[in-house]
């Protein structure tokens, strides 16, 4: 049995893929490029690294907002 924290921690997973995804469609339709250009997959190593990746992303903004 999945613990409350788990259980969290795997909605944000399955949200934020669904985000990614939607904004790679998005920048599709607008002949744009993807927001995450690697494989979206609610499967492992996918889903970690595709977290990994934007918590990256996130320090990056944050340690340049100034």
């Amino acid at each position: 049995m999945l613990s409350v924290t788990d259980e969290k921690r795997t909605s944000a997973h399955n949200s934020l893929i669904g985000i990614v995804e939607a904004l790679n469609n998005l920048a599709l339709k607008h002949e744009l490029p993807p927001v995450y250009d690697d494989i979206v997959s609610r499967e492992q190593p996918y889903r970690r690294i595709l977290a990994d990746a934007v918590f990256q992303w996130m320090e990056e903004v944050i340690k340049n907002w100034i």
